[in-house]
């Protein structure tokens, strides 16, 4: 059943200021990460092409569209995505983890330790960090 006040869902606050400003990268960019974490994967992908389209140098769009890509299965299309976001961000441990899944789904485990490895030693928090140690733990041990 769907709150009757739609700011009560996790994706109402932006759907409403998305209404407000609907060519908003930033905005379709968070929305699409919703989305995605929400379960409806269509609207993530839509969402995240959109945010791209108005907006394709930013890090976290290229981010984004990658991870989407990634998690629907779309491994090697999401991949060109995320290494152009880590030759921008070398240092974003998030983006690193995303890579490091992204091959690990290629099977190419060794280029995927290494960027995990970074991402883990930088040193900062990351939505996704116990998953990367976990994947770490995994490629390490096989």
């Amino acid at each position: 059943m769907t709150p009757a006040n739609p700011a009560a869902r996790p994706t109402g606050l932006h759907e409403k200021l998305l209404s407000e400003s609907p060519d908003d990268p930033a905005l379709l960019n968070n929305l699409a990460l919703l989305y995605q974490q929400t379960g409806a994967s269509s609207q993530a992908l839509e969402y995240a092409r959109k945010a791209y389209q108005l907006a394709p140098q930013q890090i976290p769009i290229l981010d984004t569209l990658g991870w989407v890509l990634v998690q629907q299965g779309e491994v090697a299309r999401g991949l060109r995505y995320l290494r152009e976001a880590q030759a921008r961000s070398l240092k974003e441990p998030q983006i690193n983890y995303h890579l490091g899944a992204a091959l690990t789904h290629l099977g190419r485990r060794e280029e995927a330790r290494q960027f995990l490895e970074v991402a883990l030693q930088a040193g900062k928090r990351f939505e996704g960090a116990d998953e990367a140690q976990v994947l770490l733990q995994q490629l390490s041990t096989h």
